[in-house]
């Protein structure tokens, strides 16, 4: 069973492909929004008729964004997609607040071929979570000949190119520079470096010092299980704040129901402000009850408190409508957390917590 029809199939051809392996299981398809199903002689041919307009759609709108692209390159406006790990590194570079982020973490999709060499630059370690492991292990590099390595397990799979590296440290050292001083962007560095239709020299220097970090993270990942579970709970959290987002976004079935880019700014902002609010609140609340068993030297409290996430939302009423105006009624955050000094109540509400996390 599938919501819709465009979600199911990338082509015709494999549109009808799905549908014989589905046979041969004697499996029925159904199509909600279209109200079809494939176990009758019509469903199966409306199917067939369908996804090839769908197939149709979907190489007319291709064709005009390659026609846009085209027209904005001549024109140089064309920008490209700016790589995710880019976002962190501004954020970070520019980050104002007492929290001081020393590792960022990500899944494949927020890699790209800098992204190593350029957070240590800055003294930011990249730990991403690689889907397909074993494909990135074939690309460790080293300082040796790989045959130097006798029959170790792991063994890189071709020598560093030094000399590359040592040819093109100036410009490699003005290129940081220019990054730390906000001069240029990540974003624009790559996109420059990738538009030179001959292989440039300190593109390549770029990569290879990136290689270098790589390998160094993978045999650091692979050896260091720590690292390992600390890649894993941060992505946990970035997760966590997604489902979050979605939960605030309930109306609409979290859809956009807006026409100009203005009113989705709006939409989107708007649903950033009250999930940091609630974020906000919770963290208010734990810091609070963090003190209060700070003084009363409960140490097995403060440890448990350590681990506790500030995103969490079953305990707001996320439906109705929020007041934003200054008339509003203050929050007494004192008497709300003056019973969690009971050790009873304190209890009771660890063995929530542990039943609402395991959910």
């Amino acid at each position: 069973m599938v919501t819709k029809l465009d979600r199911l199939a990338r082509s015709v051809a494999d549109l009808m492909a799905i549908i014989q392996r589905l046979d041969h299981k004697a499996v029925g398809l159904r199509i909600l929004n279209l109200g079809m199903d494939t176990q009758t002689p019509t469903g199966k041919l409306m199917l067939t008729v369908l996804g090839g307009i769908a197939q149709f759609e979907r190489e007319m709108m291709s064709e005009r964004q390659r026609e846009g692209v085209t027209k904005a390159k001549a024109a140089g406006k064309y920008k490209g997609r700016k790589p995710l790990a880019d976002h962190f590194r501004q954020e970070t570079y520019n980050n104002s607040s007492d929290i001081q982020p020393v590792r960022h973490s990500t899944d494949t999709h927020g890699t790209n071929q800098v992204n190593f060499w350029t957070l240590l630059t800055f003294v930011y370690q990249f730990a991403p979570r690689y889907r397909n492991l074993h494909k990135k292990m074939d690309k460790l590099v080293g300082f040796r000949h790989p045959s130097d390595y006798g029959d170790l397990l792991i063994k890189p799979f071709r020598k560093v190119d030094e000399p590359l590296i040592i040819s093109e440290w100036p410009t490699v050292q003005r290129i940081m520079a220019s990054l730390a001083q906000k001069d240029v962007t990540q974003a624009t560095i790559v996109r420059k470096l990738n538009s030179y239709t001959r292989q440039n020299q300190t593109k390549k220097a770029l990569w290879e010092l990136d290689n270098i970090c790589r390998t160094m993270y993978l045999l650091d990942f692979i050896d260091d299980a720590t690292l390992r579970q600390a890649v894993q709970k941060a992505l946990n959290r970035g997760e966590a704040y997604h489902r979050f987002r979605r939960s605030v976004s309930y109306a609409n079935g979290g859809k956009f129901r807006v026409k100009t880019e203005a009113e989705q700014q709006i939409w989107n902002d708007c649903a950033r402000l009250v999930v940091n609010a609630i974020v906000y609140y919770n963290t208010l609340l734990l810091s609070k009850v963090y003190m209060q068993k700070l003084a009363a030297g409960d140490r097995d409290a403060v440890e448990a408190l350590s681990s506790i996430s500030p995103i969490a939302w079953r305990h707001v009423n996320l439906v109705g409508r929020f007041d934003f105006t200054s008339d509003a009624t203050d929050i007494d955050i004192d008497a709300l957390v003056a019973p969690f000094s009971d050790p009873e109540f304190w209890r009771k509400a660890l063995v929530e917590d542990a039943d609402e996390a395991s959910e």
